[in-house]
């Protein structure tokens, strides 16, 4: 008993102490909206008076504005007024620079008419057509002596052409026609050269330009020609085109006789020393040592014999004086006894591989000449292979023709050399020291042309040379 009644004084003072604590918290919370309140209030009042502030600044802003634009209105009409006194004294100004211009272009056209007129080439403009609308006495003086230019109004510039060149002039004339166009002063020029036939007079050369003239929708209206007789000029190129040919062909002789008397010179020397040799020692020489000394003389005569035989083939065909003997020919016996002739020859032991296939029982050459081509081909392809080198001769006749290929695994001929190893004394720049006189494939290219044929060259260096002649038989 006695505890309940101290337990409950305890709650007692606990909730006491609770309630007031609360009722605390009420009254500060009605202090602080009170104090809100009051905030507000202040803010709506501030608001209120801004908004006053504002709209009274507004209108005074509007009144500014209002009188500025008024004020601007009036200078802005002011300016329009002058800038517009302004532009007609500018146009014052303006008319009269048009008079001024108008005289200037009126005499400067006066003095196109003077340059037009008294220009030392024809000068023509023509419609699309051909047809003539305006020309100078120039080309009055070459297209209608002795007449006016005003005579050449109205007559066709087809009138002028020689017959036989009216296909090549109505191309050139459809092509001005139907070009693109381009503004006035990028229109191309054409030029070429072409035959002209006056009223009266001989038919003369003459270079033509002309351009197109366009119309103000930006088409072709008119053609603008210019005219030159180049009779002069041509027989001015004629002759100097003589001259040049004259002094190249001097030129070659002089090269041609300087290199002939250069190859000649070597043999002949070899003959000479040795036959003094053999003169002066030939009681102290062995047997075989004067048959050595013989041999030598008898290589360097057919050597030298070669040389002069390749300068009149060359010298007789340049002129004309060569003709052929065509006649039946059995080329495979003509060719074993040619390859036998080059094997006997040769200094060392090489294989000369022959072949020959089609109809070549039926065929007719110049022997002499065919044989000129074979000797210096397989001799060249011998001469310019390795000791023990192998050489082949492959001949086909067929549809009338005759294909001979001389293949060998020499030294070869460089690119820089193939375009001149036809050339009279050429060489090529790998031969070294192996004796030529530089005109076997000079003969051999005169001889297949002779023969109405060709001759083809495929070459490596290291790897080898292959040359294909083609010649009829027929």
């Amino acid at each position: 008993m006695h505890e309940n009644k101290t337990h409950n004084q305890v709650i007692i003072p606990i909730e006491i102490k609770q309630q007031n604590d609360l009722e605390r918290q009420i009254e500060e919370l009605n202090i602080q909206l009170t104090r809100e309140r009051r905030m507000r209030q202040h803010l709506e009042e501030e608001l209120s008076a801004e908004r006053q502030r504002a709209k009274t600044e507004i209108r005074h802003a509007y009144n500014s504005l209002e009188k500025r634009a008024t004020e601007l209105a009036a200078k802005q009409l002011q300016k329009y007024l002058e800038e517009l006194e302004a532009a007609q004294e500018n146009l014052l100004v303006q008319n009269e620079e048009l008079i001024f211009t108008r005289k200037v272009s009126e005499a400067q056209y006066q003095r196109y008419l003077d340059l037009f007129n008294f220009a030392p080439d024809g000068y023509l403009v023509t419609d699309t057509t051909g047809k003539i609308e305006e020309a100078n006495q120039a080309a009055a003086a070459l297209l209608f002596p002795g007449k006016d230019s005003n005579c050449l109004v109205g007559k066709p510039f087809f009138t002028f052409i020689p017959s036989q060149e009216y296909k090549t002039f109505s191309a050139k004339l459809e092509q001005l026609t139907t070009e693109l166009h381009y503004p006035t002063f990028l229109q191309p020029s054409h030029n070429w050269e072409m035959n002209l036939k006056p009223n009266r007079g001989k038919v003369f050369p003459a270079t033509i330009t002309v351009r197109a003239i366009l119309d103000s929708q930006g088409k072709t209206g008119s053609l603008c020609w210019l005219i030159r007789d180049i009779t002069e000029r041509k027989r001015a190129e004629e002759n100097r085109r003589t001259l040049v040919r004259e002094q190249e062909g001097s030129l070659m002789r002089l090269r041609f006789f300087s290199m002939a008397s250069h190859e000649l010179r070597t043999p002949l020397s070899t003959i000479l020393v040795t036959i003094q040799l053999l003169l002066s020692f030939s009681h102290q020489l062995s047997d075989e040592q004067r048959i050595r000394k013989f041999s030598q003389i008898e290589r360097a005569s057919k050597r030298m014999t070669q040389i002069i035989n390749d300068l009149l083939t060359i010298s007789r065909t340049e002129s004309g004086k060569i003709e052929l003997w065509v006649q039946p020919l059995n080329l495979k016996q003509f060719c074993s006894d040619l390859l036998e002739e080059i094997k006997l020859n040769a200094s060392s032991n090489y294989t000369i591989n022959f072949t020959i296939k089609g109809d070549y029982n039926q065929v007719c050459f110049d022997k002499n000449n065919l044989n000129s081509i074979l000797v210096n081909l397989l001799s060249n392809a011998v001469k310019y292979s390795p000791q023990g080198g192998e050489v082949s001769l492959e001949v086909t006749c067929t549809s009338g023709k005759a294909s001979f290929r001389i293949r060998d695994q020499g030294i070869g001929i460089s690119n820089s050399d193939q375009s001149h190893v036809f050339e009279a004394f050429y060489r090529g720049g790998n031969i070294e020291n192996i004796a030529g006189s530089g005109l076997g494939l000079t003969v051999v290219k005169k001889c297949v042309e002779l023969h109405g044929g060709r001759i083809n060259l495929e070459s490596a260096i290291g790897v080898g040379t292959t040359f294909t002649v083609m010649i009829p038989y027929s």
